[in-house]
């Protein structure tokens, strides 16, 4: 199945034990934990997530697992941010994935609650699961009605999950951060942001790191790198070329920035993973 009207850009279930040290995705995931336990940090906030817990990572959002007790049963998804406007357009369920407030919970546990008529919430991921893998007619849709029916059933119990309106500026910030996921290869300037937008440099910057957890500056390197290591992976392209590719200037400056955030070159990073 090409990703090409894709619902969803993963979608699987393991009991296999791991540990995933510090990395991030270039797509926002859903981790559902059926049984066992796991250690998690996402960013700067670490949490011990137990049975019928969901987590929400956003892109580009580091973190680190490692399994605390076995079996560790879960189920996990992830989607792009064209996908997830696809699944639902609505700005407050799409916040869980972009915004990140002080204070805001990464995890959601599900205990004692059913969704209705699916009932408890590992039915709806076997079925996200069985569409995702058909090649049945409307599988996709179906797949993306499941991933809306979870977000409003995690929202009805959860509101203050769902950060959307907490904030003046989350609209707006909401609005550059779709921006920069659609044009981070070109050469985004701050300035050249809060002329678009309509807000000073300074109040975009503030705001930008308070809501989305990063820089703007950061969240488009790492834009960059995200696409970087999907293209060192997946192509034979010359480190130069991908370096223009994803937006940088020049491949010294690349490579520094792709070590920073791998402890890799990219040459090493495509050894090792290709």
């Amino acid at each position: 199945m090409s990703l090409v009207g894709q619902a969803l850009l993963d979608c699987s279930y393991s009991d296999e034990s791991a540990t995933f040290e510090r990395h991030f995705h270039n797509a926002h995931e859903i981790i559902y934990v059926c049984d066992g336990s796991v250690g998690l940090q996402i960013g700067g906030s670490s949490y011990t997530i137990g049975p019928e817990t969901l987590v929400f990572i956003g892109k580009l959002e580091e973190h680190k697992l490692q399994v605390i007790s076995e079996p560790y049963r879960r189920y996990f998804l992830q989607l792009t941010p064209a996908q997830l406007d696809h699944a639902t357009g609505d700005p407050m369920l799409k916040s869980i994935f972009l915004s990140r407030p002080n204070g805001f919970c990464h995890s959601l546990n599900l205990s004692g609650t059913s969704i209705p008529v699916w009932g408890n919430t590992e039915s709806v991921f076997q079925a996200m699961l069985t569409e995702h893998r058909s090649d049945l007619p409307y599988a996709n849709s179906t797949a993306m009605a499941l991933l809306k029916l979870l977000l409003i059933h995690c929202y009805r119990i959860s509101p203050a999950s769902f950060p959307f309106s907490t904030k003046r500026f989350g609209k707006p910030i909401n609005e550059i951060q779709q921006y920069i996921d659609e044009n981070f290869t070109k050469d985004i300037r701050l300035d050249d942001l809060a002329t678009r937008f309509y807000i000073s440099p300074s109040y975009l910057s503030h705001s930008f790191r308070e809501w989305i957890g990063s820089s703007p500056k950061q969240y488009i390197v790492r834009s960059r790198i995200a696409y970087a290591r999907e293209l060192l992976v997946t192509t034979s392209d010359p480190v130069n070329d991908i370096a223009l590719r994803c937006g940088f200037g020049d491949t010294s400056n690349f490579i520094r920035s792709f070590y920073k955030e791998t402890a890799m070159t990219p040459l090493q990073y495509r050894k090792f993973y290709k």
